[in-house]
């Protein structure tokens, strides 16, 4: 399942699914992460895990692949894993 195009669709931050929607709807880092944490996790995301996805998004060229990584990586997550 995780490599299905449904969900890659869906992930692909330039596309048309939720990330790229997201990114549209939320142009501050901090709004955006908070909604992609609560949509995946359940939850808003930590003081630490807002910082480490800072670092990661300034450290991209493009916000929508920083994005696309933040998302696999929560998706990956043994909490996404074991509660979902």
């Amino acid at each position: 399942m995780m490599n299905s195009q449904f969900l890659e669709g869906v992930i692909d931050g330039d596309g048309r699914g939720m990330l790229t929607e997201t990114l549209r709807r939320y142009p501050d880092d901090g709004d955006a992460l908070g909604e992609i944490y609560l949509r995946i996790l359940s939850r808003e995301p930590t003081e630490q895990e807002l910082t480490t996805c800072r670092e990661h998004i300034a450290s991209h060229d493009s916000r929508a692949v920083a994005y696309e990584d933040i998302t696999w990586c929560l998706l990956n997550s043994s909490e996404f894993l074991t509660r979902r």
